[in-house]
């Protein structure tokens, strides 16, 4: 993964979180919604067969039938569905007709005609505590807030430090040559071997007279 993508997508999963978390404390201790089913009368506005014929043969691949219907719901507003019926469902229906829907109280538009198509319940659906929805919208701040951390540290191919085998054995400092003493001059004689060769040479005179 990328530094770009790592920082893109960490920050799209703070902020989902942090939305998410900001909607789960406001909903606590608000009142509850009432969930109910209902049922009303709605009329078919459409009855038709749906063909899927084959592009070279024209031969029909398969053949069902549909109609819409629509539904005035408790909240005065209209609602409307198409719902999947077989042939025979189909020969004793016509367009005007009145149907039986069943719906959702607190979200019409989850709906279905009855004896003509799935309607699931609203005990069907599972309802999360604010207090759940917040440990999993804070995991995603969590994994988002992860990505950027690794994004903004990650380095680059190109911002890779070259290291060279210097760097893993040091090498060791070339030691300079002792520095000799010069030499001492052999003309130079110290004075006390003068004062000594002195009193030779005086003895030495003093003997031949």
């Amino acid at each position: 993964m990328g530094k770009k993508t790592a920082i893109c997508l960490g920050a799209g999963l703070f902020l989902i979180g942090a939305f998410g978390v900001f909607l789960a404390v406001n909903s606590i201790g608000a009142p509850a919604v009432v969930k109910k089913d209902l049922e009303t009368k709605g009329v078919i506005t459409d009855l038709y067969a749906d063909v899927v014929e084959h592009k070279l043969t024209g031969v029909d691949l398969s053949k069902h039938y549909q109609f819409d219907y629509e539904f005035v719901a408790e909240d005065g507003k209209t609602y409307g569905k198409t719902a999947t019926i077989s042939e025979a469902q189909a020969q004793g229906l016509a367009v005007g007709q009145e149907i039986t829907v069943q719906y959702h109280s607190h979200h019409p538009s989850i709906n279905a005609a009855k004896g003509y198509g799935v309607y699931l319940p609203v005990d069907s659906f599972v309802e999360h505590s604010p207090m759940s929805r917040i440990v999993v919208c804070s995991v995603f701040c969590l994994l988002g807030a992860i990505l950027l951390y690794s994004g903004f540290t990650y380095k680059e191919d190109g911002d890779q430090e070259q290291i060279t085998e210097g760097d893993f054995f040091e090498q060791p400092a070339q030691q300079q040559p002792a520095q000799q003493p010069a030499a001492a001059n052999s003309s130079e004689v110290p004075d006390e071997q003068m004062e000594k060769l002195e009193r030779y040479r005086q003895a030495y005179l003093a003997n031949q007279k």
